[in-house]
């Protein structure tokens, strides 16, 4: 099973300069997981420390926020396009 993963350009340096990536995982938690295997920070980057998605972390699964799924425990299926982005604001 396959997924494709689209990660915003300032956190492209996390991911060998990648933008979309193809990658397994049966859940949003376990793709994060394989992805912090081959590039190592980006748990750091998308958790806090009581291991939940930063606040301005928005993580979407075929253009559906996980939010309103099962947050990181969303189950993943073949095919699936899971894109990371940075919530910015400003004022």
């Amino acid at each position: 099973m396959s997924v494709i993963v689209k990660i915003p350009i300032p956190y492209k340096g996390l991911i060998r300069g990648e933008r979309v990536l193809p990658l397994k995982g049966k859940s949003i938690r376990e793709l994060i997981k394989n992805l912090e295997e081959g590039s190592p920070g980006v748990e750091e980057t998308v958790f806090n420390e009581g291991g939940n998605l930063k606040r301005y972390i928005k993580i979407f699964v075929n253009r559906r926020e996980i939010a309103f799924l099962d947050g990181l425990k969303t189950i993943l299926k073949d095919g699936d396009k899971v894109v990371i982005i940075l919530a910015v604001g400003g004022g």
